[in-house]
């Protein structure tokens, strides 16, 4: 389980830069939006966290027809 801290912390700084930038270049409305602003960001560190734990060989990774799966190679668990 993801610990509640560490999402924390990595949301608000997100909101944080993100408003920091808006003020900076004074833009308005100021507010984060879920998908564009928050998901996307969040999404793109996912991929490179989990390029780098399959490149460790943490993890495997395949296709499916709809997504992609990943595993925790036994040598791991």
């Amino acid at each position: 389980k993801i610990k509640d801290y560490c999402m924390k912390e990595v949301l608000l700084k997100i909101i944080e830069k993100i408003q920091r930038e808006r003020a900076l270049n004074k833009q308005h409305p100021n507010h984060v939006l879920f998908v564009r602003d928050i998901l996307f960001p969040l999404r793109v560190e996912a991929v490179e966290v989990l390029k780098e734990l399959e490149r460790e060989g943490k993890i495997s990774h395949t296709r499916t027809i709809n997504d992609e799966a990943y595993l925790i190679n036994e040598s791991d668990q």
